[in-house]
C-alpha cells in the first residue's frame, strides 16, 4: 500500500478557530497515549483535534511496509495530511508531540515554521540527561535499548520475524529496571501489549541507520523551535530526554514559554500529572 497520509482521527468543528495536531510516538495509536489531555481537549468548544500517529501504527494495520518508513517520508505524511485536513496551505496549527511524534513534531516545526503557531512537547525534547539512576550513565540507558530495539527490528525484517519479535521480548526479561529509561510496569503503558508488535519498532531502526551512514549524527537532531513551546515532563525516569541547555534555552524566552516538571513516568495522560497539565494547556493556550 502507497500511503498518501498518516492514519487521522478527528474531534471538534472544522470551523474552530484552533486547530491542534496530536502525533503520537512508540508504540501508540492516534488516541491511545493520550487519555485525559484528549479528554479536556474534546470538551473545548472552539478546538479541532485531529490525532495521528506513525504510520502502520494504527489499530488493525495489515498492510505493512518492509523496512518501514524513514522520518523525511513520515515528514512528507505529516505535512500532506495536514494540508488535507485543513484545506488551507496559510492556516497555523498547534502541535501537541509525544515520544517519537515529539522528535518528529520539532523537525516539522523546523522544516515548517510559518504552518505552526505553538508546541506542546511532551516528555521528549532535545538532548538527554540523567534521571532517577545517578551512577549509570544516561547514553548508556538509551543506547542499550534504543540500539537493542532496532537490532530486533532489523533482525525480523532480515532473518524470522518471529526471531526478532522474540529479541524484543528479551529485553523486558534480561534488563534491569534501573538500567531501562522508565521503570513503568505494562500495565503502565496506555496500548495493550498484544498490539505492541515487532514491526512498531522500525523508528529505532531508521533512526540508527541513518546515524550510522549520515557522516554526521548530531544533524539529525533537531533545532530550536521558532515559536512559543510548553514543555511538560515526567520526573520519575531513569533518564530525562532533554538536557538543561534546552531547558536554559526556554527559560530565556520572552513569549511566553515554559517548561513544567509532573510526579509521572513517560506517559503524561492520566491521574494528577495530567490535570495538571491541562491547566498549563489551557493558561498557555488561553483556552476557556
Amino acid at each position: 500500500m502507497v500511503r498518501s497520509r498518516l492514519p487521522c482521527i478527528e474531534f471538534g468543528r472544522r470551523d474552530a478557530s484552533r486547530t491542534i495536531v496530536i502525533l503520537a510516538g512508540f508504540p501508540d495509536t492516534e488516541v491511545s497515549g493520550w487519555g485525559d489531555i484528549l479528554k479536556h481537549l474534546k470538551e473545548k468548544k472552539d478546538v479541532r483535534v485531529i490525532c495521528l500517529c506513525l504510520p502502520e501504527f494504527e489499530n488493525n494495520c495489515t498492510d505493512r511496509r518492509p523496512w518501514g518508513y524513514t522520518f523525511d517520508e513520515i515528514l512528507d505524511l505529516m505535512h500532506a495530511t495536514i494540508n488535507e485536513c485543513l484545506g488551507d496551505d496559510k492556516k497555523k496549527v498547534t502541535l501537541f508531540i509525544h515520544d517519537w511524534g515529539a522528535y518528529t513534531g520539532l523537525l516539522y516545526e523546523n522544516r515548517y515554521p510559518m504552518r505552526v503557531e505553538r508546541v506542546v512537547c511532551f516528555d521528549v525534547a532535545a538532548g538527554i540527561s540523567t534521571g532517577k539512576t545517578k551512577f549509570v550513565s544516561p547514553f548508556f540507558i538509551v543506547l542499550l535499548y534504543q540500539l537493542w530495539w532496532a537490532w530486533a527490528y532489523l533482525i525480523s525484517q532480515a532473518v524470522y520475524k518471529p526471531l526478532g519479535f522474540a529479541l524484543f521480548l528479551t529485553y523486558g526479561l534480561l534488563v534491569p529496571k534501573f538500567l531501562r529509561p522508565t521503570s513503568l510496569d505494562k500495565k503502565d503503558v496506555p496500548r495493550p501489549q498484544n498490539e505492541i508488535v515487532v514491526e512498531l519498532l522500525y523508528p529505532y531502526y531508521q533512526f540508527w541507520k541513518k546515524a550510522f551512514t549520515s557522516g554526521n549524527p548530531k544533524a539529525l537532531a533537531p533545532k530550536r523551535v521558532s515559536c512559543p513551546i510548553l514543555f511538560l515532563f515526567g520526573l520519575n525516569k531513569n533518564v530525562m530526554f532533554h538536557n538543561a541547555k534546552f531547558l536554559r534555552d526556554i527559560e530565556a524566552r520572552t513569549d511566553g514559554s515554559k517548561y513544567v516538571p509532573l510526579d509521572c513516568s513517560h506517559w503524561i495522560d492520566k491521574g494528577p500529572a495530567a490535570a495538571t497539565a491541562n491547566v498549563e494547556i489551557d493558561m498557555f493556550l488561553n483556552l476557556k
